[in-house]
């Protein structure tokens, strides 16, 4: 119970505290972390004598609770980042909080299937002269 509340302590401290600005060092943090955690628990099983026999005895339950949750967690995995993070791709090519289309447009480049806008026209009136 004291590492699920530590773990939602920690979602609360990302969600609405953790500046994003150090958003890329959080990660970086956690990959040598979960790294040195591997290390030493490779360590530790190393370090017993008869590791290998102790692996074998266990057999074919210990292979069903390894896989079992690692082709569920890759498969929730897979589903939810299809789910949500293509609407925030999605999202991301609509106009920003108080932008319209035709501000957006103003602020881009406008390609050849764009129409021009009135900035645009302003600037080849101002090249004709």
């Amino acid at each position: 119970m004291l590492i699920i509340g530590i773990m939602c302590i920690g979602i609360v401290v990302g969600r609405f505290l953790f500046p994003q600005k150090y958003k890329s060092k959080n990660e970086a943090l956690q990959v040598v972390c979960t790294t040195l955690l591997i290390f030493s628990m490779g360590v530790m099983l190393g370090k017993r004598e008869n590791f290998f026999g102790d692996l074998a005895s266990l057999g074919f339950q210990s292979f069903l609770f390894f896989i079992i949750p690692t082709g569920l967690s890759l498969f929730l995995t897979f589903f939810l980042t299809e789910r949500f993070m293509k609407k925030k791709k999605a999202k991301k090519e609509e106009p920003g909080i108080g932008e319209t289309k035709a501000e957006k447009r103003v602020t881009e480049k406008p390609g050849p299937e764009e129409p021009l806008t009135e900035k645009d026209d302003f600037l080849e009136e101002a090249e004709s002269i």
